[in-house]
């Protein structure tokens, strides 16, 4: 009975975290296709990698879970360009886009 307890407690720490991550990288990629809306950018793939996950202290002593996407966007159709967005906890601390072309 106690393994059966422990395994669902796991299971529920496994989509707690899981679902937690999904809904920051929604509001990520929300944040992206504005901006490339609002600069006549175009995301392509419509996908976002995540590529870091780390906790970093506040400045009043509490930790936030950071996460940096990557993703690639095209100004012209031809050349891919890469941008970035690190999130800290639900917030967006910053979004990059890299020098491209304009038209």
């Amino acid at each position: 009975m106690l393994l059966l307890i422990a395994v669902c407690a796991v299971f529920a720490v496994l989509y707690l975290g899981w679902s937690r991550q999904q809904r920051a990288r929604s509001l990520a990629l929300t944040r992206v296709k504005r901006q490339c809306e609002t600069d006549a950018l175009q995301l392509l793939d419509d996908t976002l990698i995540l590529e870091s996950m780390r906790f970093k202290w506040r400045k009043d002593n509490t930790p936030v879970l950071c996460r940096c996407y990557a993703f690639e966007f095209t100004s012209t159709g031809d050349e891919r360009y890469a941008g970035y967005i690190q999130l800290e906890g639900y917030r967006v601390a910053s979004l990059q886009l890299m020098p491209h072309r304009v038209q």
